[in-house]
């Protein structure tokens, strides 16, 4: 297959994304979902002679998954709602198993819904691959709220139980024992008053923001500097980066190196519960790295297109995860903002500031969307955290991989990660305390979505017809 132009690239992430939207809002005609997959496969054949038609098939085969998914949806939600009991189901448990006091919680998915089990008195925690019966009330929300639902299981008839459990070698219990070790690994020489800071690392490294302080919490919130501690791509870049200096010290072939880079970089993503942002962070580091293999120059916005059509392909209900978005968003802002400054010859500093900028205006309209809260404190939080943080998650790495051999030399690093997370925590709660560093501005609508995006491309645009008239001007004829 040829690699299609940025702008057919992208073209086709938007069309897959307003068929799928265009789905869902037709959400009562679900059982016409074969009907959109035959005419997406005509406009397909179609399109071989028209480049537009494909566009077109992209759209309908969009709408055709989306149909698709709300039809299974509304099924599976007649089937819980029909009960005149507890509804019973089985539940694979995947990611955030917790527990406090009383009360145990984890997460899976039945039937294409992501449930997050409440349970109440369960004597043993549930482990992460193991299968549960539970039988409880599914908490009532409006069918079109595509957010995770909760199953109480607590009240008369209702019970939780574990009915499998994968075996002792399993891929599951193995990423889960590594897991441990590697959280336990990246605590050691942090006792005593140190624990904040080995909380700090285990949740930058690992995504364990169970951990953390409250108040901790709220003040990266306040920074607008939370998503340090949502595993993604700035965190799968670093381990990427680590293993590849490593296979270059031990002097491995160039062109061994992704190859054996890419497996150790999922099986991070796997260790830690393969949470949106991380998989969609290794899926477009395997595209990027493998391009030579298929003769094709590697290209982060083609890598990021790719993924966009494979993810929302497999999973259209994506489309309305608030971590997704914002990931695959944040992402296309920082790859466009390059492209531009690279096309400008801005120098080093300004084609940061200018990237870092651009990540922060494209995931504005989400979070006040979402939160109904805009934090212009979080520009420059990110500008003077984002490179501790890949020192702090660097020097964390190694500090608990080495650690699981050698406690003593691991605390070292350990105790460098430590460092940089209390410098951290300091520039937060500084920014945090800035006037006007948060601002509530109530949930955003679409229409004020639309006209912020608007506005920073009309900006971008005019940053570029006055840099390259200016520069066509200094020129001699």
């Amino acid at each position: 297959m040829r690699d299609l132009p940025h702008k057919g690239a992208l073209a086709a992430c938007a069309a897959l994304a307003v068929g799928e939207a265009a789905g869902f809002a037709c959400g009562p005609l679900g059982p016409l979902w074969l009907f959109a997959a035959l005419a997406a496969a005509s406009a397909a054949l179609f399109g071989f002679q028209f480049r537009r038609w494909r566009i077109v098939a992209v759209a309908l085969a969009g709408a055709a998954l989306a149909l698709r998914s709300e039809c299974a949806r509304s099924q599976a939600f007649d089937e819980a709602e029909s009960t005149n009991g507890p509804f019973v189901c089985e539940i694979k448990a995947s990611s955030r198993i917790s527990s406090r006091g009383e009360w145990t919680s984890f997460q899976g998915s039945w039937k294409g819904i992501d449930l997050e089990v409440r349970a109440r008195d369960i004597c043993e925690p549930p482990r992460r691959g193991e299968v549960w019966r539970c039988a409880g009330w599914l908490e009532r929300r409006p069918r079109e709220d595509r957010r995770r639902r909760a199953l109480w299981v607590t009240g008369t008839g209702s019970h939780a139980e574990c009915i499998s459990r994968p075996s002792r070698f399993s891929p599951p219990r193995a990423a889960e024992g590594a897991r441990r070790r590697l959280s336990a690994a990246a605590s050691i020489g942090l006792d005593g008053p140190r624990r904040v800071a080995a909380s700090l690392n285990r949740a930058m490294l690992l995504g364990e923001r169970a951990g953390m302080d409250r108040k901790l919490k709220e003040t990266f919130i306040a920074a607008g500097a939370m998503h340090l501690f949502a595993v993604s791509g700035l965190h799968v870049g670093v381990v990427l980066v680590v293993i590849w200096a490593l296979l270059r010290l031990l002097r491995c072939p160039f062109r061994l190196q992704a190859l054996l880079a890419l497996p150790a970089v999922w099986a991070y993503a796997y260790m830690i519960g393969m949470p949106p942002s991380a998989s969609r962070a290794a899926t477009m580091a395997t595209f990027y790295l493998l391009a030579p293999l298929f003769m094709r120059r590697r290209d982060a916005l083609a890598a990021w297109a790719r993924t966009f059509l494979l993810f929302h392909a497999i999973s259209p209900e994506r489309l309305f995860d608030v971590g997704s978005a914002m990931s695959f968003t944040v992402v296309f802002g920082i790859l466009a903002a390059d492209r531009l400054a690279k096309s400008l010859d801005m120098p080093f500093a300004a084609r940061s500031l200018f990237m870092v900028f651009a990540a922060w205006a494209a995931g504005v309209p989400i979070a006040a969307h979402v939160f109904g809260r805009v934090v212009p404190g979080g520009l420059l939080a990110n500008l003077l955290l984002m490179p501790l943080a890949g020192v702090s998650l660097s020097l964390a790495l190694v500090g608990a991989a080495v650690g699981c051999a050698v406690p003593f030399i691991g605390a070292y690093f350990n105790n460098a990660a430590a460092l940089v997370t209390d410098a951290m925590r300091g520039i937060a709660w500084a920014v945090s305390r800035l006037p006007l560093s948060s601002i509530e501005t109530g949930p955003w609508s679409a229409w004020q979505c639309a006209a912020w995006y608007l506005v920073v491309v009309l900006a971008a645009l005019l940053v570029y017809l006055v840099v390259t008239r200016r520069r066509n001007y200094l020129v001699p004829a």
